[in-house]
């Protein structure tokens, strides 16, 4: 499921996709992102908008925009930083939740 960040709203487990809308490379990976949903339907996905809720980009370390940050009882698992299309997200995934509770 892919829900988008209100400031309230933080998830413990899933990935948390961090993006900013004035970045053009961000707009791409919603089809990436899809994939991930259909092939994923368990995960949750939560996209922050780092223009507007900064200071989540400074509490994860986020040096890239976009990044994915996959979590677990809120503590990071792994990330990737910067584009990947969806064969290297799903690989990510698969590496990083093989006997997991996400």
């Amino acid at each position: 499921m892919l829900i988008e960040y209100n400031g309230t709203n933080l998830i413990q487990n899933g990935i948390l996709y961090f993006y900013s809308s004035w970045i053009s490379e961000c707009n791409i990976p919603r089809d990436n992102i899809n994939n991930l949903i259909t092939k994923h339907k368990n995960i949750n996905i939560l996209k922050i908008n780092t223009t507007k809720y900064y200071k989540m980009k400074s509490n994860y370390n986020i040096k890239t925009i976009p990044s994915f940050v996959l979590i677990e009882n809120s503590k990071e698992i792994s990330r990737i930083d910067g584009m990947s299309n969806k064969i290297t997200l799903n690989q990510w995934i698969l590496e990083n939740i093989n006997n997991k509770s996400i």
